[in-house]
């Protein structure tokens, strides 16, 4: 008897689920994948992090201030999820590449840190690896450092950025230009944490 296992790839996009994730290799360059070179044609990545609502009351629609290229990724996987509605929790903008940490503003007065690496594959294609979501402990929370660059983000340090419960982690590719959903995260009731990322073009 043969047993198939078939996973459904999505723009080579990942979804994490909240308790059960798998770990991403340890890299040893603390800036660049391993085997990979730094990424010339990104000029910097975009982070967005919804709410989605799976509420039976809700309508099927984006917040009118998610961003256009997010609503958009939102709707391609509409008939994966219940997610029916979908509100802007943040969203940040880093500029460059190989090194990320980011600080998200979530729902209830909570803050997740988002550490992670990139490197190129291929002209126009990049690999994003040890891609972290953490919800951040009351410590790191309070804890702020450098200047915000997103509307309602701040940043953090990478320190207090890994200070907390891993609740996303994952290693895929994408096309600079493209926007894809990387992951979800279940919340008590009947909402998700999802996340979304943008590699921006070098100008």
């Amino acid at each position: 008897m043969r047993t198939i296992f078939v996973g459904t790839l999505i723009g080579l996009i990942a979804i994490t689920a909240t308790a059960s994730y798998s770990a991403a290799q340890t890299v040893p360059d603390p800036r660049i994948p391993n085997g990979y070179s730094q990424s010339p044609g990104v000029g910097g990545f975009g982070v967005v992090l919804v709410l989605a609502d799976t509420s039976s009351g809700a309508s099927r629609q984006s917040d009118d201030t998610v961003p256009p290229a997010a609503a958009k990724a939102l709707a391609d996987i509409q008939n994966l999820f219940a997610f029916r509605s979908y509100r802007l929790l943040d969203a940040q903008y880093t500029a460059g590449s190989s090194n990320t940490v980011v600080k998200l503003r979530g729902p209830d007065g909570k803050s997740y840190g988002l550490t992670m690496k990139t490197g190129q594959i291929m002209p126009g294609r990049v690999v994003i690896s040890d891609f972290r979501l953490r919800e951040l402990s009351q410590g790191a929370r309070e804890s702020q450092s450098g200047t915000a660059t997103g509307p309602t983000s701040t940043a953090v340090t990478s320190d207090k950025a890994r200070d907390g419960e891993i609740i996303m982690d994952t290693t895929f590719s994408m096309n600079i230009g493209e926007t894809v959903v990387v992951g979800t995260s279940r919340l008590a009731g009947e909402s998700a944490l999802v996340v979304l990322l943008t590699a921006r073009p070098r100008q």
